[in-house]
């Protein structure tokens, strides 16, 4: 498990350190204190692939074509693309993972555009950063170090006026990254990744996990199927003996089907849940926590969750005290005088004097 993170200027984070962490994690704060933006730093760190970052918030494909300079600012502290982001992640055995995001100097982005098999590509890019003085383009890479092993360079991105290069190296063997699942605020699940998931669940037989988890919403579902006529979907069977898309449920069906369908796909692993109250009615939260709570221990996954919520707070303070001593609490806010961004820690026993002080 992740025990502590470390993070410099990523996103709002000049320098901030995290730590203490438990097996179920609850993040709460003010707006625009970070929350968010330290689940992307987690995720980035532990998936770090070309798709984690395309799919950030900030980088959606248009606005990079037409301001290619600007591409990857917003994912450095104060957009300053000259700095490096460090993300650094320590686990319970101490072995301890580095990422660094950077802008490599014209130099190096040359030799990394003369790397590639593709000659079109390398004379098309030589020519963008040599000849055209007036030309817009921003670099980012990505490269991980673990503990005792050289630096390993993962991949270039070269945002210009036509799209996105993609420049990505072969991995050694022995660098590793944990499974991890992020369920993010702002993109909604397709039902086709829904169906596939359940599906792969259903072979690994736990369908009625599943099916538990839409029963704390709406207890007259009785099965639950996956068709594929037109586009793959999941299907819910009332006791009534109809059966209804998924997708006619209402959001909060959704949400906690994709909540546990990813915490069972990335067992051994961490998973990730911006605004976990999100679409959940109050009277189904603690069910939910509880059943978070015992999937965490079963599948030996490391659960990080954020909330504006004060009511889903004290519920989870409810939970948290049946529980072994498993769960903490964060609250995220700025330091008075530097305006970093710390937290403060609750633990089983302190979060309820926390909530009502």
């Amino acid at each position: 498990m992740i025990k502590e993170i470390e993070i410099e200027n990523f996103r709002c984070f000049g320098t901030s350190t995290f730590s203490g962490f438990h097996q179920v994690n609850l993040i709460g704060g003010k707006n625009n204190v970070g929350k968010t933006s330290f689940l992307e730093a987690l995720h980035l760190s532990h998936s770090p692939q070309v798709l984690t970052v395309m799919q950030m918030r900030g980088t959606d494909k248009e606005v990079l074509k037409a301001a290619p300079e600007k591409a990857w600012e917003n994912l450095f502290f104060n957009q300053d693309q000259n700095a490096i982001v460090t993300i650094r992640s320590v686990c319970d055995n101490n072995v301890a993972n580095l990422l660094e995001l950077f802008t490599p100097s014209k130099k190096d982005l040359l030799k990394i555009i003369f790397a590639s098999e593709c000659v079109d590509e390398q004379q098309k890019l030589s020519d963008l950063v040599l000849h055209s003085k007036d030309a817009a383009f921003s670099v980012l890479n990505i490269v991980a170090h673990e503990t005792g092993k050289h630096a390993v360079p993962l991949f270039s991105l070269v945002a210009h006026s036509e799209g996105v290069w993609i420049k990505t190296n072969k991995i050694p063997e022995h660098v590793n990254f944990k499974k991890i699942g992020f369920i993010s605020n702002s993109t909604s699940v397709t039902n086709i990744s829904l169906a596939e998931q359940y599906d792969r669940c259903f072979m690994q037989g736990h369908a009625d996990k599943i099916k538990k988890a839409f029963q704390l919403v709406d207890s007259s579902i009785v099965d639950v199927n996956t068709f594929t006529i037109g586009k793959p979907a999941i299907y819910l069977t009332k006791n009534n003996g109809k059966t209804f898309p998924l997708s006619l449920f209402g959001e909060a069906l959704s949400r906690i089907a994709n909540m546990i369908l990813q915490l069972i796909d990335n067992q051994n692993g961490i998973l990730l849940i911006d605004e976990i109250e999100n679409g959940i009615h109050d009277s189904k939260r603690k069910d939910l926590w509880r059943m978070l709570f015992k999937l965490a221990i079963q599948f030996n996954i490391q659960i990080f969750a954020t909330t504006h919520s004060f009511s889903m707070q004290q519920v989870y303070n409810e939970v948290l005290e049946e529980q072994e001593d498993i769960g903490c609490f964060f609250e995220f806010t700025r330091h008075i005088k530097t305006q970093q961004v710390t937290s403060i820690k609750y633990n089983k026993g302190s979060l309820e004097y926390g909530l009502k002080h």
